[in-house]
């Protein structure tokens, strides 16, 4: 494998997210995403297209995910009050969405925006799954044990492996 470019970040890159449609690599760190477009032909690229600050003092980012069209990034992370849904085809970019999560820590994401649904691990074992058309929360599930919950993906089967809800083709979930 060829190294083709750097991104000097400038702080630890926790998450990235690459995007062929676009031409544009989202590198997450804890204090900000930073957009880099690909078009370019520098060998190190220490200039973003855009910088999209954290907001919230003491809070910071722990994981992004870029969605299958490639029009939307989802961002979460530690005291943070949501999990941000930013909008990527819009002129310039804003939060569209925003799913509410004050007082849990986000590690991972998941998301079938087809079917308008967005997922979200916690560290106290949590997997909240929102509606993203009102930003409501359609279940809460407490996974199994403490700590990060992994998610499996794919447009027909869309579940963290410690969450079993009928509703979501994922099994039974204990009463």
């Amino acid at each position: 494998m060829e190294k083709m470019r750097v991104l000097v970040h400038g702080e630890l890159v926790v998450a990235m997210a690459v995007s062929s449609f676009t031409r544009h690599v989202f590198t997450c760190g804890r204090r900000s995403i930073k957009v880099w477009s690909l078009t370019g032909q520098v060998a190190e690229d220490r200039f973003p297209e855009s910088h999209l600050p954290v907001q919230t003092p003491g809070a910071f980012l722990r994981t992004c995910l870029l969605s299958s069209n490639s029009r939307s990034l989802l961002a979460g992370g530690y005291n943070l009050p949501s999990v941000s849904m930013w909008d990527l085809v819009a002129p310039s970019l804003h939060v569209k969405e925003e799913l509410p999560c004050a007082g849990l820590n986000c590690q991972t994401l998941a998301a079938d925006l087809d079917a308008n649904l967005a997922f979200a691990g916690f560290t106290n074992g949590v997997v909240r799954i929102w509606d993203v058309r009102d930003q409501s929360v359609v279940r809460c599930v407490q996974g199994v044990g403490r700590g990060s919950i992994l998610f499996a993906a794919s447009p027909s089967h869309l579940c963290p492996p410690s969450c079993r809800h009928p509703d979501l083709g994922c099994g039974t979930v204990p009463a």
